[in-house]
């Protein structure tokens, strides 16, 4: 389904017309100010004074400046404050806003929400080389861009009802809600992909944690499963009590066990781990030969004891293997 763009038109800077190629019909300044934004604004000549330009190779980022710069040496800098320009090859048209027009403070919100602003004068600048328009008591001649003023000559220029795509005025101290995020697009891209990639990081990190935490409590449950205290209200302390109750030769069991604990690496999942006789021996899971030598210099530097590789077993994608180490 096709829409059509409102056009407005401004004239004498306070009365707004709905333009449309059969009919120019009023329109009250607050319904304008209430009007969805987008909308082409056509500004009335005899609300701006053109001047022209002539700058070859113009950047494009600092253009604003430099035409200000311009016009700082030809006009009061009080009648400068408001500009807008049109560029054409190496030329450019100037319009100067008029004190009056910029004084009503309702102006600059109906500016900021038009999705082109443009004048008269500037749709013929935009799509005519060389033309003469006349308006009120000023003539303008414009030859490829050059833009003059001469005496005037003939009626008025007729007004238009469209504005072509060529024809909008840059206008530096608007920012339109479609430029605006045109200008910031890429920062608010950039923004969303950090945050998404924060995100990400948070969560990698929690399963990493969370993994982490889910083996080293199924791996006391083994233990609690074989000293018999796991269906005990307090597995842990009935734990600590046996070992109380058993002498040094049960706290050296927990010593083994921590040491154990600090030795298992990420990619080794504990199977069994059995003490008789100061002899330990450890049952496990992994899927490389290398995590069980890695689980085994590292529980070595852990209990300061030799650590034998007693079996190993390869199925179903999985490898068993057994410790053996003295207390």
């Amino acid at each position: 389904m096709e829409t059509t763009t409102s056009t407005i038109f401004l004239s004498g800077g306070s009365d707004f017309f709905l333009l449309t190629d059969a009919a120019k019909t009023p329109v009250e300044p607050q319904s304008v100010l209430a009007m969805k934004s987008g909308y082409n604004l056509i500004i009335d000549d005899s609300s701006l004074f053109y001047t022209g330009m002539e700058f070859p190779q113009a950047p494009k980022k600092r253009t604003d400046m430099f035409i200000r710069n311009y016009l700082s040496t030809q006009f009061p800098a009080e009648l400068t404050a408001y500009f807008a320009y049109m560029k054409k090859g190496d030329n450019f048209l100037i319009g100067i806003f008029k004190p009056d027009l910029m004084e009503n403070p309702a102006m600059k919100t109906v500016l900021d929400k038009a999705g082109k602003i443009t004048s008269p004068m500037a749709i013929r600048y935009g799509t005519t080389d060389t033309f003469v328009h006349t308006y009120g008591e000023t003539t303008i001649q414009s030859e490829d861009g050059l833009v003059t003023h001469i005496e005037k000559q003939g009626l008025n220029s007729p007004r238009p009802t469209q504005v072509p795509a060529s024809s909008a005025l840059t206008v530096p101290f608007v920012k339109a809600p479609a430029m605006a995020m045109g200008e910031y697009k890429y920062a608010v891209i950039a923004l969303v992909l950090c945050y998404a990639l924060f995100v990400t990081g948070l969560w990698f990190r929690y399963e990493f944690h969370n993994s982490k935490a889910n083996r080293a409590e199924a791996m006391l449950n083994r233990i609690y499963q074989q000293a018999g205290v796991a269906d005990d209200a307090d597995p842990f302390g009935k734990l600590k009590f046996k070992a109380e109750k058993d002498g040094g030769a049960s706290y050296a069991v927990l010593s083994v066990l921590e040491k154990v604990s600090r030795a298992q690496a990420e990619r080794i999942t504990a199977a069994s781990i059995d003490i008789k006789n100061g002899s330990v021996v450890y049952e496990g899971t992994t899927s490389d030969y290398a995590f069980i030598e890695d689980f085994r210099k590292q529980l070595k530097k852990e209990t300061g004891k030799e650590i034998n590789l007693i079996d190993t077993k390869k199925q179903e994608g999985s490898i068993t293997f057994t410790l053996r180490f003295q207390q």
